[in-house]
């Protein structure tokens, strides 16, 4: 069977009063045809590698520039009955997740990964900003849907001609970043991504899904010379850095942290460049981390590289954090990467106010390496 419409305009789990007058999700297909729901064991979710909607309703990653613009012409996106042109946003994980619990997928075909060739970043929704407030789910009630800002994570582009692509093999690289991305902020696995889905049939789950990875496992999105490269020029300058500097170094020191303390206890982020999940621990059932801290990049470059401690910071009002962690009394574990930033600043210069203490500010233990320096 085959639905048309989409899981939020479900006349009782859409945006009510912006739905239609039906169940175009899972549950109506049972209700609707008579096939009893023991009967069916397979459910796919079809998601297009970004967001649209016709009509009014609340939109968190509505783009109204160039870009969205630019996603209705490549895309063709226009209302199929009334030619209308359709509304255009980010791919939204979100919704994304709130529709696999609504109908039960057991995996997702992401299409339309060709209409984003050519962006040098793509943006993913990963959280709302709701008065202050950070959403990593659906917020409960629409006046909070309605107020939502999106918080992004880029990934690098790809300029790559995927018109003769047919299996997740044949892709290029740069499109199984945001395809492995999809499927880590989804509870099901993406089995058959990008432009092909539409014009070849499914592929296996067992030779193209990209599963989401254990936490202890870090898969590195930043070249470490280029990560370098941009740390070292955010160390000469940090004041002046802007995105094409913060991006990559962000990243590369995100990855470093994950790599010097695996796990999935904690996730930091750095909004809206990037997200790890670290620290050894227990994690939820549903796999999710029980603590989450946030900061801008500026911060996190400082903490990271010793130019700010972890009770300045917190006494700033720098970090915010929620779950185990929300009072922020229990300092994260940044050795940091200041091997580039003393080579960066000068051969033996030191980060603003000498050698980076610990973050209890108790001297440094000399004898300890940090990952990047024993590299």
């Amino acid at each position: 069977m085959e639905g048309g419409q989409a899981t939020f305009l479900d006349v009782d789990h859409g945006t009510y009063p912006f739905v239609t007058s039906s169940n175009p999700t899972a549950g109506g297909a049972v209700t609707g045809t008579g096939v009893g729901p023991t009967r069916i064991d397979r459910v796919i979710g079809i998601v297009k590698a970004y967001t649209t909607r016709v009509g009014a309703g609340p939109f968190p990653t509505e783009l109204e520039d160039k870009w969205g613009e630019y996603l209705q012409k490549t895309g063709g996106e226009v209302g199929v009955n009334t030619g209308r042109p359709r509304r255009r946003g980010w791919y939204d994980a979100l919704m994304i997740r709130h529709a696999v619990r609504i109908n039960g997928f057991t995996d997702i075909v992401l299409t339309k990964l060709d209409v984003l060739t050519g962006i040098d970043e793509v943006p993913i929704c990963t959280g709302y900003d709701v008065d202050g407030v950070i959403h990593r789910e659906m917020p409960m009630t629409q006046t909070e849907f309605h107020h939502a800002v999106p918080v992004y994570e880029t990934l690098p582009g790809w300029t790559e001609d995927l018109s003769e692509a047919r299996t997740f093999e044949e892709s290029c690289p740069g499109t199984r970043r945001p395809t492995c991305a999809a499927s880590r902020s989804s509870p099901v696995a993406v089995s058959a991504p990008s432009a092909w889905a539409r014009t070849a049939p499914t592929p296996s789950p067992s030779t193209t899904s990209c599963r989401r990875r254990r936490p202890d496992v870090v898969t590195r999105r930043t070249d470490p010379e280029a990560g370098r490269a941009a740390l070292a020029a955010w160390a000469t300058d940090p004041a002046a850095a802007r995105r094409p500097v913060l991006a990559p170094a962000v990243r590369h020191t995100l990855e470093l942290f994950a790599e010097e303390h695996p796990g999935g206890a904690v996730e930091p982020r750095v909004p809206p460049y990037a997200a790890v999940q670290a620290i050894a621990g227990t994690r939820h059932t549903r796999g999710t981390p029980p603590a989450v801290v946030e900061t801008d990049a500026a911060t996190w470059l400082a903490l990271v590289t010793g130019d700010l401690t972890w009770a300045d910071a917190v006494a700033d009002g720098r970090v915010t954090a929620s779950g185990e962690r929300s009072d922020l009394s229990e300092p994260l574990p940044l050795p940091g990467p200041r091997r580039t930033v003393r080579t960066a600043r000068g051969t033996g210069a030191r980060p603003a106010g000498g050698e980076a203490p610990n973050d209890d500010g108790s001297a440094p233990d000399r004898g300890e390496q940090t990952a990047e320096e024993t590299r």
